[in-house]
Order: C-alpha cells, then structure tokens, then sequence
C-alpha cells in the first residue's frame, strides 16, 4: 500500500504549466497538501505572465479601435454626404426661382424690345392707312376695342367707331352715368332707345353735346303702351344735327303728338315710321290742335330727302289722314318714298291702300319702292283680278303725274315651301307690273291727266324687280323662274327698262 509520501509530487513550475490559461486572469499556484512548504512564484514567471495578458488584450481591443475608427469614418461621410443632399434640396428651388426669374426678366426685356420695334414701325404708317384698317373693322366691336390698345395713333379713330352706336333699353347702359364719360358721349352718333328711356335721354349730356345723327325710338315689346308710358312732346329730345329719324306710331298717345315730335328737328333729312295697329281716338281730329299744326306748317321749312313708311295693319282707313300728313310735311323737298307693306295681304289690298293719295305737292319725287310679302294663295290671278289691279295701279299712276317719277323698285318676298316650290309656281303671275309702262289710260278722267300720266310714263327710266323666297333656292332653279317670269314680263321687256333679279 502506496503512502502518501511515497507519491512524487508535482513542483510548482510544472504545476503552474499545467494550468488552463485564462485571457486577463492572473494565475497563482495551488497550496499543496499540508506538509509542503507554501512557495511564491518567481520574479520571471510573474512578468511572462503579465506580457502574456497584454499582448491579448492588444489582440482583442486594436481591432476593435480600428471597428470602431472605421465606423466615425463611414458615418461622418454618411453625414456629410446627407447634410450635402439636405442643402443641395434647399438650395435648388432658390437657384431654380433665379433662373426662372431670370428667363422671364429676359422674356419680357425680349417683348418690349419687340413691342418697342412694332410701334416704332406702325408709328411710320400714313393716318389715312391706319384710318382705311380701322374703318374696315367698323363692325367688329371686340376688335376696335383691340385696336384702341395698339398705338396711341390708333387710339382716336378705334375710339370714335366703336362709341359711334349706343343702345338704351331696359338692363342696358344707363344714360345719366354718360355725364361721367364724356370722352364716351362726345362720340355718339347713332342712338337707339326704348321709348320708356326716351326722357332720361332729354335730360343727358348728350343733349348738350349735340352730336347726334341719327335717333332710333323702339317700343318695349310685351308692355302696355297706355297711361304715362306714352310718349309727349316734352319727353322728345332736341337734336340740332340730326338727319336721320325713326319713330314708332305705339309708343305716341296721338297722331298729332308724334307730328309736333318730328316738328321738334327740323334738320331731319329722313324719316323712317313704324305704322302700328291705331288705338282709339288716334286719328281724331282735335279742332284746336289741328288749327295749331297748320298754322305751324305754314311758315315750316322741314327738308325731308326720304321718307319711308312702314305698315303693320291692313286696314288703312284706321291711319286717318296721317300718311297724307307726313306727305305734306315733306312737301317739294322729297325725292325717295319706300312703302313696306309687313302684313300678309293681296295685291288689290296694297294698292287700294294708296289710290287717294295725294302727291301733288311731292313734285321732285323721283324714286319709289314697294316692299310687300306674297302668300302663295294669293298668287292667282284670274283675268278679273288682273284687270282689276291694273285699274288700281292705272289710278295710282294718275295720282303721280305731277311728280318727277324716274326709277319704280318692287322688292317681293314670296312665301312658299321648298317641296312644293315649283308646283306653286305655275300659279305666280307678276303680269300686273305691265300696267306700270302699259296703263290703262282710258279710264282716267280729264284729257289732261290722261296726257300727263302718258308723259309720267315714258319717262320711267328703270322697273327694278327684285324677287326674294322664303325657302332657299338652287342655281338651277332661280334660273327656271327667271326664265318663267320673263315671259308674263313682255311690255316690260319691250320697253327696256325692266332690270329682273332672283336672289338665290
């Protein structure tokens, strides 16, 4: 049996050797059993050990620094590259705003530039060229108004045609603020008005100015034209110059106050009238106020050149005296009488409606026109009815003798329909205009009328008949009745004053 001091016992050098090295732990041999003497370690084991320990933490920690190193490294230029993008975000709009502010400024320096050139070149323009392109868009009002912005050489011309025409209705321009324009009213030449506007346009600059030419009354459709709508001699405006009149019979209480209204512009040179279907009382004949217009008419001197009657009744005896009135009103000095006949009746209607007519004192009447709608059902006529109208127009011509009648105008609007156009057609007889070169001069009483009627009709120069249709017409087919109405047209033809036209 082994003792225990028999057992060799390991030394401390190898014992220390044998022992598990631990990374920065300090190793210290074991105490042995109890009978050994306890040993400290040698001077040279202890600084192995100590060199040992660092060079491990050297091995562990300078990679770690250089991790670590790398890692400030990345971030910082991960930092400055953000940063650099953070500024570059807030910068570019700046630069951006620049360089769009600089193309505009650059755009803009490049149009006046061009503008500066445009004018100086329109400003080497004659007037009178400048005037002719003006002139030409008188009826384009948005582009005068264009024009009036080009150059301040265009400024008078574009100004004075695009202000030449106002209108004054209900909802419209108001004519007391024109006092407040009157770069505006100093222009106005041509005035269109509703009747109800008629006393605040009396009232206006534009009497002051007096520079209007031409004045157009209009009734308010769809109102009742009774009580202080209508018009008196009061309301009507006093215009120096001018020339050019129309008036509505409606919108008058009376004959006699229109009469004293067209008295109130002597200069008047034509007048246009809207014949209206008469209330009661219109044509009456107030004693005084008769008296009144013809001691007034006495020592009246109103030129009137053209006068144009418009009618919009049939029955003609209801107008009373006043288209004969407005006949003497304009005496020796009328030269042009147009008759527009809006209803829809026949031929023996239109001229019945002038067989009195007195033009005995319209010696220097040289032109009249007929201007009437033909319904197709009153196309026909048979050989009573054409003898009849030639009666009719034989006596009318007789009422003209003492007239210097050259040229008679005859503008047709035939009613009819495009499918049955040319069926209708062969029931159209215009052979009662022959009358007017061929008439019927036996039945006019007087050997001297019947001389002077000769005489009023051989000097007819021109027979101008113009034919219009509701419906529109091929080329072909206005050729086909021209050809057909030719043929009832032979006295005419014969004569050579016959001037035939189908608008188409």
């Amino acid at each position: 049996m082994l003792k225990t001091r028999d057992i060799v016992q390991p030394t401390n050098e190898a014992l220390f050797t044998c022992m598990p090295r631990t990374p920065g732990i300090r190793a210290y041999p074991r105490t042995l059993s109890q009978g050994a003497s306890t040993t400290v370690p040698q001077p040279k084991l202890l600084m192995d050990t100590h060199i040992a320990s660092q060079n491990d933490a050297v091995d562990i920690i300078l990679p770690a620094f250089l991790l670590l190193g790398i890692l400030v490294i990345v971030t910082f230029i991960l930092g400055s590259s953000e940063s650099q993008e953070i500024t570059t975000r807030r910068t570019r709009p700046r630069e951006s705003y620049q360089t769009n502010k600089e193309s505009a400024r650059s755009r803009r320096n490049k149009q006046v530039a061009d503008r500066a050139r445009t004018r100086m070149s329109i400003s080497k323009l004659p007037i009178e060229v400048i005037e002719h392109i003006i002139d030409y868009l008188r009826d384009n009002n948005l582009a005068l108004a264009t024009c009036k912005l080009v150059h301040r050489t265009w400024l008078p011309r574009a100004r004075m045609l695009l202000h030449r025409t106002i209108i004054f209705e209900h909802g419209g321009p108001d004519p007391f603020k024109l006092k407040f324009f009157p770069q505006v009213a100093q222009h106005v030449r041509e005035l269109t008005v509703s009747h109800p506007l008629l006393r605040e346009v009396s009232s206006s600059i534009l009497v002051e100015i007096d520079r209007v030419e031409l004045l157009r009354v209009i009734a308010t459709p769809g109102t009742s034209l009774v009580g202080p709508r209508l018009l008196s001699v009061s309301d009507f405006p006093s215009f120096s110059r001018l020339n050019e009149l129309h008036l509505n019979s409606d919108v008058f209480s009376n004959q006699w106050a229109m009469l004293f209204c067209i008295a109130k512009v002597p200069h008047t040179s034509s007048l246009t009238i809207d014949i209206s279907p008469p209330r009661p009382n219109w044509a009456s004949n107030h004693s005084m106020v008769a008296q009144t217009w013809e001691s007034w008419t006495r020592s009246a001197s109103i030129k009137l050149d053209t006068l144009h009657l418009r009618y919009r009744w049939v029955n003609f005896i209801l107008f009373g005296t006043l288209p004969q009135t407005l006949l003497e009103l304009a005496g020796g000095s009328l030269k042009h009488l147009t008759l527009t006949h809006f209803h829809h009746g026949s031929l023996e209607a239109v001229f019945h409606a002038h067989r009195d007519t007195d033009f005995s004192k319209n010696v220097s009447l040289e032109t009249l026109t007929f201007d009437f709608n033909w319904a197709p059902t009153l196309w026909y006529t048979g050989q009573t009815m054409h003898t009849h109208i030639s009666q009719l127009v034989t006596f009318f011509l007789s009422s003209l003798r003492n007239t210097k009648l050259r040229s008679l105008s005859f503008r047709i609007l035939i009613l009819a329909d495009h499918n049955s156009l040319m069926w209708q057609l062969r029931h159209l007889n215009i052979g009662w205009l022959n009358s007017f070169v061929s008439p019927r001069l036996e039945e006019i009483d007087g050997l001297q009328a019947r001389e002077e009627t000769r005489s009023l009709v051989e000097k007819l120069e021109s027979v101008d008949v113009e034919l219009r249709f509701s419906c529109k017409l091929r080329m072909e087919e206005g050729a086909e009745i021209r050809n057909h109405l030719l043929t009832q047209l032979t006295s005419l033809v014969a004569r050579g004053v016959l001037k035939l036209t189908v608008m188409v």
